[in-house]
């Protein structure tokens, strides 16, 4: 298989293609044989702490004896994967005697106890608060028709207010047309009053719900955010003119597209989107047809709407496919416009049983923060509703976040990526001795003890890590004292801040249904650990750094990947890839760049292309994972591939298929050395 190949799908993946062609090289298994401490490491070790943190004490706690243990269904092979592949939870009662290469098979997926029950950011009872702020007593209701100003004076007002504050809402649904804006706050609840139910902010414009900054321990708790004009419609498709590629769509009544923000129908010819849909019979949701037409900016030609009839028509590009009539489509109007949550500058932020139906822009973005804290956050479809869309844009997008925990959460139908994790590199414009200048950026911070690494630009080499001590601030330029003499080639490199990289825990949590990546990567000392990631177009996983015109993300290292689920993801599970200035193709890839990556007790299913691909990873391993029923096209016949890796091992990964075309389990291609492959084993079912 030519590496050609293999980099053309990765390309096409992290360049954001909305047609995906792809033959990639895929299989590892590495010598990470711990799963049974995969528990302890991923957050699934506080089974006996939930009982008390959720209300479900155990029978020694009660006084009672424990109910006696129920024996495991052990079923044949066949059965067994079915059963894996068929829930995003735990299997936790039915086992195989056949070998599937996992150390824990219970303890592959969601944890649903913890999922529907785990609170970890209650609200704290009234007697701990210096003041209480319910909303009733300062203007804001339900029966208003616009609650911005009234709630806007109230949060500037307890600026200089000391110790622990709460601002309450009954539960309702209460209207704002301007943003909330949350600046200089700190020692807040934002909360419902009924921990049991929400209250609902309900925008009746096009603009940002929630912009927050210079905060600090500020809690956002039990509430829902939605927009009255919906930023993203659906409809059914009616008719299709080969000839033109006019698409037409009647549109659900749900939406009145006679509404000013939606001015008669046309679609922005850079911000908007069109996408088919079709029913997962085995979900029973419906989930992006990547057989046909997925569709962005300028790809939409024009577009119009015909009020009497509620129908609207889409002129797509030439390669435009036939859809199928009957089928839901899905349209945005929007797609980075208006953030749902969205700033910077602040301490730590959590977030506790909110729900995000719709927004016109990113979910939540972050920059520039200590900490954000996210537990059973859900962006999601609303109940009752025929949209196919929530957020237009990402899901969740942070830049220079010290820490961020999520879990618990859903996050679906989003259509650009579901997590974007990055942190920033900065160009290194001079070199003396011991001392680098550093192009200063906005909050780009460096202390004393800090870790630097830097990068040459042209294949992202890693050209050495240096640790500071000192750092003189002369405001463009940062002039940076380090450990050692400096080598005259570190000019013109990036340099990165390793200590200040983001640390990411992403446990427990359900992400797909959408049309772009599950999650980008590009930080450090983190895990993804016990999620499900299902019908995902673009790719589950990436763990990479690229030197291309976003000029974002470190180069990753030591990223725990265990115990998810992946589950009829497009383009591919798991990429780890890295690529310079150069671009793949002309000599940009440093070999074994990306280091300390672990990938293990894992469970790949009906992925249509190659499942897992590992290229520019050293020092790293992919062992005891279990695949089935990958590689389901004619096009690709790899499970996994490899290629510009070093001191990998790929151990005791089992790949089973019921799949009549030939497969290759695992396809080593070029520029590797020191690769390690023990135990793998490929058969095919009967």
């Amino acid at each position: 298989m030519k590496i050609t190949k293999i980099l053309a799908f990765l390309l096409a993946v992290v360049m954001l293609a909305c047609a995906v062609s792809c033959k990639d090289n895929g299989t590892t298994d590495n010598g990470a044989d711990n799963g049974a401490n995969n528990g302890e490491n991923n957050g699934e070790n506080n089974g006996e702490n939930n009982g008390e943190n959720n209300g479900e004490n155990n029978g020694e706690n009660n006084g009672e004896n424990p109910p006696p243990a129920v024996p495991d269904k052990v079923v044949e092979l066949g059965e067994f994967l079915d059963a894996m592949a068929s829930s995003v939870y735990k299997l936790t009662d039915t086992v195989t005697e056949a070998k599937i290469g996992l150390t824990d098979s219970k303890n592959v997926g969601v944890d649903k106890q913890r999922f529907e029950n785990e609170i970890l950011y209650p609200v704290p009872a009234d007697s701990e608060f210096a003041k209480i702020y319910k909303v009733s007593e300062h203007g804001i209701s339900v029966d208003n028709e616009n609650n911005s100003l009234a709630l806007n004076n109230l949060l500037k007002s307890l600026k200089d207010v000391e110790g622990l504050k709460k601002v309450e809402f009954a539960p309702g649904v209460y209207k704002f047309k301007n943003t909330l804006v949350f600046d200089d706050l700190e020692d807040l609840y934002f909360c419902s009053s009924d921990p049991t139910k929400n209250f609902e902010i309900l925008m009746t414009t096009w603009t940002q719900g929630i912009s927050i900054s210079n905060c600090d321990n500020v809690h956002f708790n039990n509430y829902d955010l939605d927009y009255e004009t919906s930023p993203t419609v659906a409809g059914e498709i009616v008719s299709y003119d080969e000839k033109t590629y006019t698409v037409t769509v009647k549109i659900y009544d749900e939406f009145d597209l006679s509404q000013s923000e939606y001015g008669g129908g046309k679609l922005n010819d850079t911000w908007s989107s069109y996408i088919e849909f079709k029913l997962d019979e085995a979900t029973g949701e419906y989930v992006p047809n990547t057989d046909k037409n997925i569709r962005t900016g300028s790809e939409i030609k024009s577009s119009s709407y015909n009020a009497s009839t509620k129908e609207m028509k889409i002129v797509l590009d030439k390669n435009a496919k036939a859809p199928v009539i009957g089928d839901p489509a899905s349209i945005a109007f929007t797609m980075y416009n208006y953030f749902g949550f969205n700033g910077g500058n602040c301490g730590k932020i959590y977030l506790e049983s909110v729900n995000i139906y719709t927004t016109g822009g990113m979910a939540f973005g972050l920059h520039e923060s200590q900490g954000f804290y996210a537990n059973r956050v859900k962006l999601d479809l609303r109940e009752g509703s025929k949209r196919l869309m929530t957020a237009t844009a990402d899901g969740f997008h942070t830049c220079d976040v010290r820490e961020i925990k999520v879990t618990n959460c859903v996050f679906q139908y989003s259509h650009d990526d579901s997590f974007n994790i990055k942190n920033t590199y900065n160009p290194v414009t001079g070199v003396a001795a011991k001392k680098m200048s550093i192009q200063a950026g906005a909050n780009y911070v460096i202390e004393v003890g800090d870790e630097l690494e830097c990068f040459e630009e042209s294949t992202m080499k890693s050209m050495g890590k240096f640790t500071v001590k000192s750092v003189d601030d002369n405001g463009s330029v940062l002039v940076v004292q380090v450990d050692r003499i400096i080598d005259d080639n570190v000019k013109g490199c990036l340099v990165a801040n390793n200590t200040k990289a983001t640390k990411l825990t992403l446990d427990n949590n359900v992400i797909g249904n959408k049309r772009n990546r599950g999650i980008l990567f590009q930080s450090r000392e983190s895990s993804i650990t016990n999620n499900v990631f299902k019908n995902i177009v673009h790719g589950s996983v990436q763990i990479f750094t690229v030197r291309n015109e976003f000029k974002e993300g470190i180069c990753p290292a030591n990223v725990l990947v265990a115990n998810n689920k992946f589950m009829g993801n497009y383009s591919g599970d798991i990429s780890i890839f890295s690529w310079g200035s150069l671009g793949p193709y002309n000599g940009g890839i440093a070999t074994g760049l990306i280091e300390g990556i672990e990938v293990t007790n894992n469970f790949f299913a009906n992925c249509p292309t190659v499942s897992v691909s590992v290229s520019a990873c050293g020092k790293s391993s992919v062992s005891n994972n279990l695949f089935y029923n990958t590689s389901l096209g004619e096009r690709v016949m790899f499970g996994m591939t490899v290629d510009y890796s070093s001191e990998l091992t790929i151990k005791q990964n089992y790949f089973y298929s019921n799949i009549k075309t030939k497969m290759t389990a695992l396809e080593v291609g070029n520029n590797c050395n020191d690769i390690t492959k023990v135990g793998n084993k490929f058969e095919k079912l009967a």
